[in-house]
């Protein structure tokens, strides 16, 4: 059965900034129906228009949306596209053709007047910048693939990553269980090679990059110990794996700690190596600490897979990466949090859309959390021209900037604001940690201080003014970490009280 609908709008909610309730949102939209919908890519064109991927519930399953939108947030077209079962879009990419091409999953037996391998198989449709469905093809075997990501060669053909389980039809090799897949096609879909990268246990592909050289650079995770793959440091490692132009395995490499590590998203320092970034709840091995729960980790590795510097960021909750792009001297990171805080950002509900920026000596110098009382997923972002930040992933909140839920989760997509730091200066606060006596100084007029516990409790007669700043006195409470909140009218400030 071949299904192809075309929807002027199927965005039911835009709220512009000023109804919302953080004045660096330009605007944010709610995509999708009564049911399960997330957004899992972006891409911004040269003109700043965006376009936007999404797999949307329609009736009891799931299929491929992509809408553009204008950089103002206006929707120019929406089209929706599956087969008689579940279809998810995974990445886009806008080729030197000026061609848009959709990566995705397939469930369904026929999409577009492709016919299934299997169970599920990956499908690369190509539309025109206008909408318009050009091509599709379908590739895998009789069991399952997963798509994972797409880039383009000079020569103009397609590097295919995946992962696959199968070993008949357009996969040769299965060696073990799932195993990273690689693939090239030219412009006319044909499939010109493919080879799987694995062990006996699981490996899934997340991305392929490629190198100046020509070579190829992958990332997935790995769960295999044995053979050459008995350097795994734990449940779960990221395995990187550089190839030649063809596939072929130059070097592989596994990297983690004695628990879960997986990878995220990878991409090219200045000095040509790679910055990896993953998500571990592990401290030990290849990974210097744990802050709580689930860290976002980045790794620096050279072009021979030495690991040149490890670090973590997060709090005491599960905080995670999603993808990074490079942004002047320094990179962008994109996730979600559960903390309630991360230094100076305010958690708003379960989960929140988290976003930081490092410097090229892999610092935080900006911080930032979006989202409202339920629980708010980051999947995807792109920068643009400007330096303004579109965000998406998914949402089951109904209240505060988001406003409305429109089922059971929404795609939630947000533009914000280049600017997003600002001239304030943080009050100072000293010492800390601390026995007890905490001295919080630089406030301005209009500030209103409180103290809670990791539980919420608020911290009674804590805080004593003195002159234009405050004396924090903790010495009678139990030692641990205790937030400081300091609210002004137009915003709030998030320190972390550490009582030794």
């Amino acid at each position: 059965m071949r299904r192809f609908l075309y929807i002027s709008l199927l965005f039911l909610l835009a709220v512009p900034s000023a109804i919302g309730q953080d004045t660096r949102i330009i605007w944010q939209k709610s995509i999708g129906g009564v049911g399960y919908d997330r957004i899992n890519d972006i891409l911004t064109d040269e003109s700043g228009d965006a376009f936007v991927l999404s797999t949307v519930q329609v009736a009891n399953n799931h299929e491929i949306q992509v809408s553009k939108i204008t950089e103002g947030g206006d929707f120019l077209w929406t089209k929706t596209i599956g087969g008689e079962r579940d279809d998810r879009g995974q990445k886009l990419l806008l080729d030197a053709n000026g061609d848009l091409l959709i990566l995705g999953t397939s469930n369904s037996l026929d999409i577009l007047g492709q016919t299934s391998h299997g169970s599920l198989d990956i499908v690369v449709i190509r539309m025109s910048v206008t909408g318009d469905v050009l091509d599709a093809d379908i590739y895998g075997g009789s069991k399952f693939e997963e798509a994972a990501s797409i880039l383009q060669k000079p020569n103009g053909n397609y590097i295919v990553t995946g992962t696959t389980l199968s070993e008949d039809f357009n996969v040769s090799v299965n060696n073990g269980q799932a195993d990273a897949w690689l693939f090239e096609i030219d412009q006319y879909g044909t499939l010109l090679w493919e080879k799987t990268l694995g062990g006996s246990d699981d490996e899934w592909a997340v991305m392929t990059k490629l190198i100046a050289d020509g070579s190829l650079i992958t990332i997935s995770s790995s769960s295999t110990y044995q053979g050459d793959y008995s350097e795994n440091h734990g449940d779960a490692d990221v395995a990187l794996y550089h190839t030649s132009g063809e596939g072929y395995l130059n070097w592989k490499r596994l990297y983690g700690g004695f628990m879960a590590d997986y990878p995220a998203d990878i991409e090219f320092l200045p000095n040509g190596h790679f910055l990896v970034g993953a998500n571990t709840f592990s401290s030990g091995g290849d990974v210097p600490n744990n802050n709580g729960g689930q860290d976002a980790l980045l790794m620096e590795i050279d072009q021979t897979g030495e690991l040149i510097s490890a670090q973590t960021y997060g709090a005491f909750g599960n905080d995670r990466i999603a993808a990074l792009e490079p942004k002047g001297d320094g990179f962008v990171i994109f996730g979600s949090s559960s903390s309630a805080s991360i230094n100076a950002a305010v958690g708003n509900g379960e989960q929140d859309f988290w976003m930081y920026e490092i410097n090229n000596e892999k610092e935080v110098v900006d911080q930032y959390l979006f989202g409202a009382s339920g629980f708010d997923e980051g999947v995807t972002f792109s920068l643009g021209k400007d330096g303004s930040v579109i965000m998406g992933g998914e949402s089951n909140s109904d209240d505060g900037v988001i406003g409305t839920n429109m089922g059971k989760n929404d795609g939630w997509l947000l533009k914000v604001k280049s600017n997003l730091n600002t001239t304030h200066k943080q009050a100072s606060v000293h010492p800390n940690p601390s026995n007890g006596i905490v001295y919080i100084n630089e406030l301005e007029e209009n500030a209103e201080l409180s103290l809670i516990d990791l539980q919420g409790t608020p911290i009674i007669n804590a805080i004593t003014p003195y002159g234009k700043s405050r004396i924090l006195d903790v010495s009678m409470q139990p030692s641990g970490v205790y937030i400081l909140q300091v609210v002004y009218p137009d915003r709030k400030e998030v320190h972390r009280i550490v009582r030794n």
